[in-house]
């Protein structure tokens, strides 16, 4: 029997792999995702890799341009391929311009071409034209790829220190203000809608809820006093992980509150369901709940200084008794082999708000430095890593 050609081998391969794909958990779908890549290198030339590189920025700006004139909702609202000219006419675009946008977009899998000028949705094109993947769009070009082209030139001026001054960072030298990131979002309301509806994309990825020994903990936990408090979320924004907690524990005793600063705490619409409490709070302050259960964080220390992280940390661990427990949700990145993913986060850290995702061995030294010991890390997302850091103070101040 004659011997297959190598493309048809590497063509019955990767067949099983897209019936295969379908059926792997997190871990393993992004071990292949990098064996892929990995033997993506093997066929191509390095001129074909950079031209692969230079072209992501392409991609995203159609994919910007597409979200823009609802090129992605024409496509998927219809039962049939649509020609340029149909979307010239209802989108108000030149017909020759949607073509262009359109051969790139389906060069790379974003729509399919099913014939002359004529295009339809693929899988993903649902996913571009639901709300919150087209606001991550338009945060990755509007304020992330921005913050890039600002990068080299920083570091350069800089020489290349470390970045860590969120008033005088890649942020303010790309936009040209003096405002930290969060205050721009705040004078720039469209862009802050783009950010909260993308944030959703990392909510949907993963639930901590569903590794937090919640209920193990409060075996050993009675809130008998009514005034004893549960859970406090610090940091917490709108409290959306707040109002997931009780949905999940809505028998559970003891108050849950949040905390985050007196201009979000006005922003949240009152009251708050399961009697959630908000309370203004400046985490530079000394924490004015006693003696919770549960001290809980969500993506606040990776915008802080290791410092501040340390003050914080100490300004509740004042407040702890030996019940007491503070859980920091944050990604982790591996001292070794981390994912691209992972990497980027933390450079879109780095960027936008002069932060850092810290490694495991950095996890560690921070909460040592801070008089903490870390009894647990509990991993809900593969291949990003957020995970649950629970920890307790070497030696505690116990609060009567």
């Amino acid at each position: 029997m004659a011997q297959q050609a190598p493309t048809v081998q590497i063509d019955n391969l990767l067949a099983q792999v897209k019936v295969l794909g379908s059926s792997l958990n997190a871990a393993d779908r992004a071990t292949v995702q990098k064996s892929l890549l990995d033997a993506l290198s093997h066929v191509e030339t390095p001129y074909e890799h950079m031209l692969r590189l230079s072209g992501s920025h392409l991609q995203l700006a159609c994919i910007r341009v597409g979200a823009d004139i609802g090129l992605f909702k024409a496509l998927v609202e219809s039962q049939e391929p649509l020609t340029c000219s149909y979307l010239s006419e209802k989108l108000d675009a030149s017909s020759n311009l949607l073509g262009r946008i359109l051969r790139l977009l389906a060069s790379v899998g974003l729509v399919k071409q099913t014939g002359l000028d004529t295009f339809t949705g693929e899988k993903i094109t649902q996913e571009l034209a639901a709300q919150a993947l087209e606001s991550g769009a338009h945060l990755l070009f509007d304020i992330h790829n921005r913050t890039y082209q600002a990068l080299p030139d920083y570091l350069c001026e800089n020489k290349y220190k470390e970045v860590d001054n969120m008033h005088d960072g890649i942020f303010q030298k790309a936009f040209g203000t003096g405002l930290s990131c969060y205050e721009y979002l705040v004078h720039n309301p469209k862009l802050q809608g783009f950010m909260q509806d993308a944030m959703k994309l990392n909510q949907a990825e993963g639930d901590w809820l569903s590794v937090l020994p919640l209920e193990d903990e409060i075996k050993r936990w009675q809130a008998s006093d009514p005034d004893r408090v549960l859970f406090v979320d610090i940091g917490g924004g709108m409290g959306h992980q707040c109002v997931r907690l009780r949905d999940k524990y809505p028998d559970v005793p003891g108050r849950v509150v949040l905390q985050d600063m007196p201009i979000t705490v006005e922003r949240i619409p009152k009251p708050m369901p399961h009697g959630i409490e908000a309370m203004p709070y400046n985490f530079e302050e000394p924490q004015p709940i006693k003696n919770a259960k549960f001290y809980y964080t969500r993506n606040v220390f990776h915008g802080l200084t290791d410092s501040a992280c340390i003050a914080a940390l100490k300004n509740v661990a004042a407040a702890m008794n030996t019940e007491s427990l503070v859980v920091i949700d944050d990604l982790i990145v591996p001292d070794e082999g981390a994912c691209t993913q992972a990497c980027q986060m933390d450079f879109i850290m780095m960027a936008s708000i002069a932060g850092k995702k810290r490694t495991r061995d950095q996890w560690y030294k921070l909460l040592e430095t801070a008089g903490f010991k870390i009894s647990q890390i509990l991993t809900y997302t593969w291949p990003l890593q957020d995970s649950l850091i629970i920890a307790t103070p070497f030696q505690r101040d116990i609060t009567k």
